[in-house]
């Protein structure tokens, strides 16, 4: 018997520009959804390369050049970025995209298509 395995949208974010806008911004830099795994030591970044991450299985590091993984559970795991272009497309049907550019972390709506500097409604806490 043959399976299909089902399409799931899941995010992704590249190693390389959550640690920049972490070290340099700290939350105020990094997307919302990465920061309570931040607070509650799921993620740790810290003066190594990459970021490493817990989980009841163990410990792994998304290393440099590798994508930072959110599964459906909302559980983490880093991706090879050869694997990244081999198994995900990404997905313009959704309407804002983040991306880390000159150290500023900016949104893309879709609707227009430029990116633009991201707004935020209060400070984030550490």
């Amino acid at each position: 018997m043959k399976v299909r395995k089902r399409p799931v949208i899941i995010d992704a974010w590249r190693v390389d520009e959550v640690r920049s806008a972490y070290i340099n911004f700290s939350y105020k830099g990094i997307p919302e959804p990465l920061h309570a795994p931040i607070r509650g030591g799921v993620l740790l970044i810290d003066d190594r390369p990459g970021i490493e991450i817990r989980s009841l299985e163990g410990e792994t590091t998304a290393e440099p050049g590798d994508w930072l993984m959110r599964g459906e559970e909302g559980e983490f795991y880093p991706c090879k970025p050869d694997i990244f272009d081999e198994t995900y497309d990404f997905c313009p049907e959704y309407d804002v995209a983040e991306r880390l550019i000159d150290g500023v972390l900016h949104e893309r709506h879709f609707e227009n298509g430029e990116w633009v500097p991201k707004k935020f409604d209060e400070e984030p806490t550490e």
